[in-house]
């Protein structure tokens, strides 16, 4: 069981550029072609990846469309916010991209009340540290406080973002919520980098990612989550760089996961495994059991603010 994480806030709950696949092939033949990468209006740099599961809905990572030192939803999904959506495998200009419109965003209820707990508790933190520390000092003690508050292991980080306008040219994916994963071999896909030294370049380089894929094998299965081989276990496993949040787990063709962190990512190797949301755990949420719900509360969309 991975008991440390030495992935920074900020890689883990709010992923930069995007990033992806670490040891994986180029989906030359399409096969992942209900893959997306998503991008914030206005910020190339702003990247995720996801999935198309419904004719006017995607799958993604929670940490993809909030804030997560705030909690609000990032302007570009909050209703009416825009953005950018591309299932092209190498994307090269605008032309690439289709723009739509968030009608709602959709977060499990256990992770609103996770993240609720978990920035009123870093806000006394805070105050209690400010009256110990200041400058330099002070914002080292932040953000080893920020480090060591890890919410995707507790709480289901996944989200469903539902636009205005249906999508006809992007693929769409079928989900498995029943499948039993200990020990499965499973494919990850996801946007963006080779190695991590191409991340720290694409970080600051306003190009496009290209869709990738590797197979590895699930290690584990808890409530929440599955933890598959990443490369420092086994050199020829792929590892997850941030920018393949909010990407899938596939088995069998369908998506049973959606990619949310890496463990103990170095330099060398990479992470030890990656972890994505165990999506069988949430086969009762209403946005994955119910292809076009109808009651009101399931479709309203997430408040501007989640602590009111």
């Amino acid at each position: 069981r991975p008991t440390f994480l030495s992935l920074t806030c900020a890689l883990l709950l709010a992923p930069p550029a995007g990033l992806a696949l670490i040891g994986g092939e180029p989906d030359r033949d399409e096969r992942y072609a209900a893959v997306v990468q998503i991008i914030g209006e206005g910020d190339s740099r702003q990247r995720c990846s996801a999935t198309k599961i419904g004719e006017q809905r995607f799958l993604t990572a929670a940490h993809c469309v909030m804030d997560m030192d705030s909690g609000l939803l990032h302007p570009t999904h909050q209703p009416g916010g825009s953005f950018r959506i591309t299932n092209a495998v190498s994307p090269k200009t605008e032309a690439d991209f289709i723009a739509v419109r968030t009608t709602a965003t959709l977060i499990p209820p256990a992770f609103r009340a996770g993240l609720e707990e978990l920035i009123a508790v870093r806000a006394q933190r805070i105050a209690q540290l400010k009256q110990k520390y200041a400058g330099g000092e002070l914002v080292w003690h932040i953000s080893r406080l920020k480090a060591k508050h890890v919410l995707t292991t507790r709480f289901p980080d996944v989200a469903v973002i539902e636009v205005d306008r249906p999508t006809p040219t992007i693929a769409t994916a079928v989900l498995d919520l029943a499948s039993s994963l200990e020990g499965a071999s499973v494919t990850l896909v996801g946007y963006g980098c080779r190695s991590l030294e191409a991340w720290r370049e694409g970080s600051k380089s306003p190009n496009y990612d290209e869709r990738r894929w590797a197979d590895t094998q699930v290690v584990r299965v808890d409530a929440i989550n599955f933890y598959s081989y990443a490369g420092r276990t086994r050199a020829d496993a792929p590892s997850l760089c941030p920018g393949d949040s909010g990407g899938p787990v596939m088995h069998n063709g369908k998506v049973v996961g959606v990619h949310g962190a890496a463990f103990e990512l170095d330099t060398a190797g990479g992470p030890r495994s990656n972890m994505a949301v165990n999506l069988s755990e949430l086969r009762r949420w209403p946005p994955l059991s119910e292809p076009s719900p109808s009651d009101a509360e399931d479709r309203s969309s997430l408040p501007s603010t989640l602590l009111r």
